[in-house]
């Protein structure tokens, strides 16, 4: 197995060892099956375990990290939502 230095100093793989991949740009505006909506780019920022915690149920779960969480804000996964005492929440947000 023989991998090249590219000149960012990156193993470039071999065309073996590439993931194989579906063209994405085909599916681009087409609706998610499983709710019919096209789905929306989103970016969070996570604590490292708040990261881990959320791949590690999904792994469970067997679905992905954004099935995952879109589950839980549709109400089909149950979270304990209470707040605890030390975090102060402005109730008029």
């Amino acid at each position: 197995m023989t991998i090249s230095s590219t000149k960012n100093n990156r193993q470039k793989r071999e065309e073996h060892q590439k993931k194989k991949v579906e063209n994405k740009k085909s599916l681009r505006g087409v609706p998610e099956t499983t709710y019919k909506e096209i789905k929306t780019p989103v970016s969070f920022s996570l604590t490292k375990t708040g990261a881990n915690l959320i791949k590690q149920k999904s792994k469970e779960l067997g679905i992905s990290a954004s099935a995952f969480l879109e589950q839980i804000a549709r109400g089909e996964i149950q979270v304990n939502l209470a707040v605890s005492e030390e975090v102060k929440v402005d109730s008029d947000s």
